[in-house]
């Protein structure tokens, strides 16, 4: 029987036959994928296909720490951008494969786990038994921040660069960028223009929204007695954002008419607190 190995990182079990599928090694490359080197090339030729190399059933990644695991949603040759359209005829047999996952790896301090999960070699024949490989993940802790871990999401929601404009109701311009497609936005900036679009809509506005909306306007009376409720209504709306966990909102009236509104904002998939203010001045809307 083969003798257990020390990897680069992380024990090894007893190593398979020689020329059987197994891992020989996994570096975490990005916060949200581990390259994976393989013993032998592996099945490559359908996502659909059992025990293919393409299909992300075929892997598992898991954290050490807590034993969550990162659900596989792709998997590329190394050194091919997941963006890429991929001519998977053309693969000439890679040893290393790229695994992304949909949550991000934690700190270089936590140690993840890469599994096979019946994937077989060219020739169709699966890896015997478990064969799994320890890696460490890639943030430093101190870059671990809200602000990392919101900056290194793949994944989340987007919208286009919506300028606003003083206009009575508030509207924006788009902004083209100099690839000639539409800036789009996300994270903060996202929440903040998704937050000043439920602030400024009306309900009804969206018939299949029937309750989106608190419906403030340029130039309409706002009476002292009339702050606390409106700042009740403004905290319940924002919330209903996905990605806002907690929100409190306060309003200023000042003696010239002039509505101040200010919130912070908690986003949900950090913890990263954002705050926005902005007012309502008889000429129009001031970000």
């Amino acid at each position: 029987m083969p003798e257990a190995g020390i990897g680069a990182v992380g024990i090894l079990a007893p190593g398979p036959a020689l020329g059987a599928l197994a891992i020989t090694g996994a570096t975490a490359i990005r916060t949200h994928a581990v390259r994976v080197t393989l013993s032998v090339p592996p099945l490559a030729q359908s996502v659909a296909r059992d025990g293919d190399a393409f299909n992300p059933a075929s892997w598992a990644v898991a954290r050490l720490d807590t034993g969550a695991a990162l659900p596989v949603r792709a998997i590329l040759p190394g050194n091919v951008a997941p963006d890429t359209v991929l001519d998977r005829l053309a693969i000439n047999d890679p040893l290393e494969w790229d695994v992304y996952v949909s949550s991000p790896l934690a700190s270089s301090n936590v140690q993840h786990r890469v599994s096979l999960v019946g994937l077989r070699d060219a020739g169709g024949t699966p890896a015997a038994g478990v064969v799994t490989f320890d890696f460490p993940g890639l943030l430093d802790e101190g870059l671990a921040t809200p602000d990392a871990r919101l900056a290194s999401r793949r994944q989340g929601q987007r919208d286009l660069l919506n300028v606003p404009t003083p206009r009575n109701p508030p509207g924006g311009t788009m902004v083209v960028g100099a690839n000639g497609d539409y800036v789009t936005v996300e994270g903060p900036v996202l929440i903040r223009n998704l937050i000043f679009r439920r602030l400024f809509s009306r309900p009804g506005d969206f018939f299949h929204l029937p309750d989106y909306g608190v419906g403030l306007r340029v130039k309409e009376t706002v009476l002292p007695a009339d702050l606390p409720r409106l700042a009740r209504l403004v905290e319940s709306q924002v919330k209903r954002e996905p990605e806002v966990e907690a929100a409190r909102a306060s309003l200023l009236l000042s003696a010239s008419g002039v509505l101040t509104v200010k919130i912070a904002v908690r986003l949900r998939p950090t913890g990263q607190v954002t705050n926005l203010s902005f007012a309502l001045p008889d000429a129009g809307v001031s970000l």
